[in-house]
């Protein structure tokens, strides 16, 4: 877990995950979005880890409209039992469910509060990320041994062939 800042785009979202409190102008007059994102190591590199990114999508798991790539997902979890997959009853009465394909990562907690909990979370495989070693992070788990073959199958990130995770 992570203080993560990117580029907010052209036209930054003023609503959902990417609330206006959380976009800051940059000296050279751009926009930048800052948020305490947590990420799955996958890698461990000389300098740097390459990750996969934990979200919520704001609670909308991949149901969340305009979602890219739904089918890259899987449910990541610190509870004794893996989650049931998100769904949600629309007010016409219609239910809709997450269809998820990769099996659910399971994570050991290291962190005993609220920061070591990660509540049926979504872990994305379609978007790596590079994390600095240099950056301040709190470990709040590891991946449980049982997980990690599917998080190496559904990973688009090879892990080093003399890593032990």
């Amino acid at each position: 877990m992570m203080l993560w800042t990117e580029p907010a785009g052209i036209k930054p979202q003023r609503a959902g995950t990417r609330n206006y409190s959380h976009i800051s102008r940059t000296w050279l007059g751009e926009e930048a979005f800052s948020e305490i994102r947590r990420f799955v190591v996958i890698r461990d590199n000389y300098g740097n880890c390459s990750c996969l990114a934990i979200h919520t999508y704001n609670g909308w798991a991949t149901l969340k409209s305009n979602l890219p790539d739904p089918d890259n997902h899987a449910i990541i979890y610190t509870s004794d039992r893996v989650p049931e997959p998100y769904s949600y009853v629309d007010a016409n009465g219609v239910t809709y469910s997450e269809e998820l394909s990769k099996d659910p990562i399971k994570v050991v907690r290291e962190q005993p509060d609220a920061e070591g909990e990660l509540h049926s979370r979504s872990i994305n495989y379609t978007k790596p990320y590079t994390v600095e070693k240099n950056v301040r992070v709190l470990k709040i788990g590891i991946v449980d041994k049982r997980s990690l073959n599917a998080l190496r199958r559904a990973s688009p990130i090879r892990p080093a062939p003399h890593s032990r995770r």
